[in-house]
């Protein structure tokens, strides 16, 4: 069944008529006769029949007309996003340190691709922040998705995705669990455990420690099971995580820990950094209601 074979039928049940169809079809009205005659061949039944008032449809066009005119609607659509996709041109390119949040963000521009045929493409990369923003700046990526705190080039616009709550966890006996008021101050001396000393918040972290004057220490824990044993331990080391690290540690009851309140409460802010002048706002809607859930659950 092809579209053109459609298109006929349609044109001779609108215009009673052979010739008149013909003439708007831009073919010869020998030719437009010997294609209704085929497809009445391929599907079976005859579909117009001639008399003195010309060409009428025939019952059984008359029942599957509307079926007919359906298909020929939907087969345009389908050529017209074939169409509108190979128009589209080159992929638009996400870079991002590779996070949990990576596959949630994945999965929102497949369906943002589908819905709105487009061609945007998420590369993942376990990489410093540093090396990101190198990679960012000397390729063709269109959207960087990162820390605020750490952006290095305002040029930039930037779009809020979610915020990341990072919690003090320590050990019960540690003396600032019978602190009512905690602040930054508190960690002078101390050492903060993390399971990758590249991650973002980790430099981030840093960096609020020397503005406040504070040498804060780093050890790196390659094996997070590790982490609530050695808080137990030592009351010069503290940890900071989010909602679910730190749920799952006191879950296990094996060690007496304690989340501490800090204020202000440390967060980083997640957002698209884009080359563009504006961000489609139906993809950061997908993106934001894709990741909005796991934050309240997860990251808070």
């Amino acid at each position: 069944m092809r579209t053109e074979d459609l298109k006929y039928v349609m044109e001779v049940y609108k215009t009673r008529s052979i010739s008149k169809a013909a003439e708007r079809l831009n073919i010869s009205s020998q030719g437009l006769g010997k294609a209704i005659k085929a497809f009445e061949q391929e599907l079976g039944c005859e579909l117009f029949v001639r008399d003195y008032k010309g060409v009428l449809p025939t019952q059984i066009c008359e029942y599957i007309y509307n079926d007919l005119s359906e298909i020929l609607d939907r087969t345009s659509v389908v050529m017209r996003k074939i169409s509108d996709y190979k128009d589209s041109g080159e992929p638009e390119y996400f870079v991002m340190m590779e996070s949990v949040l990576s596959g949630m963000i994945g999965e929102a521009l497949a369906e943002y691709n589908s819905k709105y045929l487009k061609n945007v493409v998420i590369v993942p990369l376990r990489l410093p922040d540093t090396e990101i923003e190198k990679l960012f700046e000397e390729r063709d990526y269109t959207y960087k998705i990162c820390t605020k705190e750490l952006l290095k080039n305002d040029f930039y616009k930037t779009y809020p995705l979610t915020t990341l709550h990072f919690h003090p966890l320590v050990s019960s006996t540690n003396h600032l669990c019978s602190k009512t008021h905690i602040t930054i101050d508190d960690f002078r001396g101390m050492t903060l455990l993390v399971e990758d000393s590249t991650r973002p918040y980790v430099d981030y972290f840093r960096r609020l420690c020397s503005a406040a004057g504070i040498e804060i220490r780093i050890k790196s824990v390659y094996d997070k099971f590790l982490i609530p044993k050695l808080l137990s331990q030592n009351n010069n080391y503290i940890f900071l995580g989010q909602k679910a690290d730190i749920s799952k540690m006191l879950l296990t009851g094996k060690y007496d820990l304690t989340v501490l309140k800090i204020d202000p409460a440390f967060e980083t802010n997640i957002v698209i950094q884009s080359r563009k002048d504006s961000v489609d706002p139906a993809m950061l809607n997908s993106i934001r209601n894709k990741i909005s859930f796991f934050s309240e659950r997860y990251l808070d």
